[in-house]
Parts: C-alpha cells; structure tokens; sequence
C-alpha cells in the first residue's frame, strides 16, 4: 500500500496538479484514456453510473483532491481490516453504518466500484 503521506506529496507537486487538471477538464479524452484498459472498461460498461462519474470534470476533481486521496485510502485500509474479523450480520450491518456516516458517498462508490 502507498505511503498516504507521500502520495499526498505527490498529488500536491504543481505540475501534477496541472497536468491532472488539463486531463480531468476534457471528458472525451478521459473516456478515451479509460478505454485503454479492457477490465476497467468492462468495469465502466457493466455500471453506467461509474462511467458517467468518470467523465464528470467536477467529480474528478473532487476525487484527486489530497482530502479525497486520504479519504480513499483510509478507507481502504479499514475495509482491509474489517475483511480479517469474523463476520456476524450484526457487526455487518454496524460496519456499513459507520462507513456511510464516515465517508461521502462518492469515495465509497469509487472505493468499493457499486
């Protein structure tokens, strides 16, 4: 797993930022870029929704914003420990509560691709 606090260094460093904004602003190129990848776009032709989050200029931005990245990241990693205990439908369904009122609805979409 990535180092968060150098990832977010990375995605603070200006020419990055630059170039992921002149990417983001051009929805056809980004669709194009994601095509490239044959399981991502399956990914993307089987969730409609997911496509169209992906070819939203604002959305992207929201997604590569350091806040997010940290956002994403942490939770990825309490997925990861919440997927080592053992599962009751009680602890489940507290599990997805906390989840939801811990971290945008979008961040979970993209983190967990539903």
């Amino acid at each position: 797993m990535l180092d968060p606090s150098s990832f977010s260094q990375f995605l603070q460093n200006l020419a990055m930022t630059q170039m992921m904004q002149s990417l983001f602003s051009n929805p056809q190129h980004m669709d194009q870029i994601l095509g490239f990848n044959p399981q991502l776009r399956s990914m993307l032709d089987m969730n409609p929704q997911m496509r169209e989050m992906m070819q939203n200029p604002e959305i992207l931005r929201q997604l590569t914003s350091p806040e997010t990245i940290q956002q994403m990241m942490a939770l990825h990693k309490q997925l990861s420990q919440l997927g080592q205990q053992q599962s009751t439908p009680e602890r489940t369904q507290a599990n997805q509560v906390q989840l939801r009122q811990n971290y945008p609805s979008f961040v979970l979409q993209v983190v967990l691709w539903k």
